[in-house]
């Protein structure tokens, strides 16, 4: 993704709502949103390059339905070659220290020593980041861990918009063999 790309989106009035309301949440509400927002996002990614009517939409993404959890969006994503290993891996470390959060309890933020593992794993690809880098001295009330981990949900965002976006360019009838 180019930065462009990221300053295009980062830019935006969505970005910035999301931003603004990752960061004045506890850090498991701040979890929990931005599993959510990736979920959508990844629901719209998949709805952009499936071939679905409402009806069949309404029974793939439905909670009980092939791909009504966060897992098999990230999964179909993945093996439908829309998001890279790096992106996939990224998502997944995050699923995993969002099923920390939920299941450990309303004491559990990024600082508890119970999900350290899961939240390193998912900040690794942003650390050497320039883009994310260049914004850690935005919301001054929130620890440098607290402000990389809203940021890398926004980056991730952002990154799984731009692949909808280049994904809505295939045409609905598919690509076709255009013989003689």
């Amino acid at each position: 993704m180019s930065r462009k790309e990221i300053e295009d989106y980062s830019g935006s009035v969505a970005y910035s709502a999301l931003m603004t309301e990752l960061t004045t949440d506890s850090d498991r509400a701040a979890v929990i949103l931005g599993a959510a927002e990736i979920e959508a996002r990844l629901q719209f990614l998949l709805i952009a390059v499936l071939r679905t009517n409402s009806d069949l939409r309404k029974d793939l993404f439905n909670f009980n339905g092939a791909l009504g959890s966060l897992s098999a969006r990230i999964k179909m994503c993945y093996a439908m070659r829309v998001i890279d290993r790096q992106l996939y891996k990224c998502l997944e470390d995050y699923r995993s220290l969002r099923n920390d959060i939920v299941h450990n309890g309303k004491d559990v933020n990024l600082d508890s020593e119970i999900i350290r593992e899961d939240l390193d794993n998912f900040l690794a690809p942003f650390r050497d980041s320039e883009w994310l880098c260049g914004r850690m001295y935005e919301f001054e009330h929130l620890n440098d861990t607290q402000r990389m981990f809203r940021y890398a949900i926004g980056h991730a965002c952002i990154t799984i918009e731009v692949a909808t976006a280049k994904c809505a360019d295939i045409p609905e009838e598919g690509i076709s063999l255009r013989l003689g």
